[in-house]
């Protein structure tokens, strides 16, 4: 990404249905549809959209958590030139798992995001299956950062979760 301040954020936003628990799958996905998308300074993937929405109990397995979290930061290693992209993810740390928005881009990932510490107003349930909202629930805590660059604009994140 240019360090030049730009005058335009041409945003792709991807549309795809991942499937549930196939991490390979969902991440060759994500990669071919990025390949398209080559001309965007952005590319937007859905909420979980790594691990497939609804991951159900699939969230409660440590390996299913780490393995998620390990395509993403290998996805994020070999990212190579293109947009930034910006997709939903289960993302354990510290012992907790959460529901979160990466931000990956020049080869790291950039931005973890918490999505239960996005305002009331445009979150859904705090849990990362609809079914489970009564038994399973996200641990808040502050984001590292809420905001990005791409392109070179500062940019406030905004996702909402389905609910």
């Amino acid at each position: 990404m240019s360090q030049t301040p730009a005058t335009r954020l041409k945003i792709a936003l991807a549309q795809a249905n991942p499937v549930v628990g196939d991490l390979d799958g969902n991440i060759a996905k994500l990669r071919a549809m990025r390949a398209k998308a080559a001309d965007a300074d952005l590319i937007v993937f859905p909420e979980l959209f790594v691990t497939g929405y609804p991951p159900e109990d699939l969230v409660l397995k440590p390996a299913f958590q780490a393995a998620a979290r390990a395509r993403v930061e290998g996805l994020a290693a070999n990212l190579g030139p293109g947009p930034a992209v910006l997709t939903g993810t289960v993302w354990p740390e510290g012992g907790k798992v959460y529901n979160a928005i990466v931000l990956l881009e020049a080869d790291k990932v950039a931005a973890v995001i918490d999505l239960s510490t996005a305002p009331r107003r445009v979150r859904g349930p705090q849990c990362l299956s609809l079914p489970a909202c009564g038994r399973l629930r996200l641990e808040a805590r502050t984001p590292i950062r809420p905001d990005f660059t791409a392109a070179a604009i500062r940019a406030p994140t905004f996702l909402c979760p389905m609910g």
